[in-house]
């Protein structure tokens, strides 16, 4: 593992300080294979002009959903996952371009959060995509810059929203009008994804520098 990463997981040890501290990381690859038309959803995002790919898997029916820049959403069905297809697009987000849907997650009520780099816009759709509600995190979360990703949590009702441009995750209440904690990433340089696992009471943040990595951050829920 590279000496600069060492050098970041320790900074990272001293930003987080009791709340949130790193014990392990390791190296992560995207599969460059996955790359070709052969997958309907990567056409789909590259129709869009788009090298984003963001997912979700629907806890119950494994469905997967997947949101590409600048406003695209759709869903590949399990258990086959062969074709994508698309429920809906983000009307506000179609001139977002590059800086559009960043972010998508499963909600609460059989719902989807979608978030945008512009704005650090949330939205909260149901599968029809119908707009229940829509936040500007920059009014909510005090330093808040863009949305990364999003990783909603159903045991305590709380939405985690990544940021890579302040290199910090902000933890909201479930309908994202509270701002409860601010925890900094700064152990990371490109942090763009983030993940709850409460078998292993730890935060996973994904970092797509060169090298791409994958950090793995004790926290105590």
């Amino acid at each position: 593992i590279a000496s600069a990463l060492m050098r970041a997981a320790e900074k990272g040890k001293e930003v987080l300080k009791k709340d949130l501290k790193v014990i392990s990381y390791k190296k992560a690859y995207i599969p460059t294979e996955w790359e070709t038309e052969e997958y309907a959803y990567e056409y789909h995002c590259k129709a869009n002009d788009s090298n984003e790919i963001l997912v979700y898997i629907d806890p119950v029916t494994g469905d997967l959903y997947m949101g590409c820049e600048a406003n695209w959403v759709g869903v590949v069905k399990a258990p086959e996952y062969k074709r994508a297809t698309e429920i809906f697009r983000v009307a506000e987000a179609a001139d977002y371009g590059n800086s559009g849907v960043e972010g998508i997650a499963w909600y609460k009520d059989n719902m989807l959060l979608v978030g945008t780099q512009v704005g650090a816009n949330l939205w909260a759709y149901t599968l029809d995509g119908t707009v229940v509600w829509k936040k500007s995190l920059k009014t909510i979360a005090i330093g808040c810059q863009e949305i990364a990703d999003i990783c909603y949590d159903p045991v305590k009702d709380q939405i985690w929203i990544i940021d890579s441009e302040s290199q910090s995750i902000y933890l909201l209440n479930g309908d994202a009008t509270q701002h409860l904690a601010t925890y900094k990433t700064n152990f990371a340089g490109n942090c763009e994804s983030v993940c709850l696992d409460y078998e292993r009471q730890c935060v996973w943040v994904a970092d797509d520098s060169d090298p791409s990595s994958l950090f793995k951050v004790e926290f105590t829920f």
